[in-house]
């Protein structure tokens, strides 16, 4: 401690030019995406909780994971639940499109649609199961 009582820096670099300010740290985000989309996903949760008193589901840590994948390392993030999508659409930070499955089908009929590809209909297709 300085005789003031503060804190002194002890970061090498810091220390040296005087400066405490923050503006040399790194930026947490770049050193791990993942778990900063994880604990973003968890924190915005809890304030649900707390704040709007939605109560505690099963699936919470299972949706936190599949968020922090999707934000970091996808374009689209495709679900069906509402409340999870309702959760990763409040959460900043991310160009992560949130889609359901029928978005999903009508984007890849459009694609065949677009490279002349005519998918087989499904009565022609061979399954495992049936040989």
């Amino acid at each position: 401690m300085s005789p003031s009582g503060a804190e002194t820096c002890s970061t090498p670099g810091l220390a040296e030019s005087g400066s405490q300010s923050k503006d040399h740290w790194a930026d947490p985000k770049s050193l791990s995406p993942t778990l900063w989309a994880y604990m973003s996903y968890r924190l915005l949760r809890i304030a649900l909780e707390v704040g709007e008193g939605r109560g505690i589901q099963p699936s919470d840590e299972y949706d936190a994971r599949h968020y922090s994948a999707a934000a970091v390392y996808a374009d689209v993030l495709v679900t069906e639940d509402r409340g999870f999508s309702k959760i990763c659409e409040k959460l900043e930070g991310t160009d992560l499109e949130i889609i359901g499955l029928l978005e999903l089908h009508a984007r890849v009929e459009a694609m065949f649609k677009r490279a002349g590809i005519r998918p087989r209909p499904v009565e022609e297709k061979v399954h495992d199961s049936e040989h």
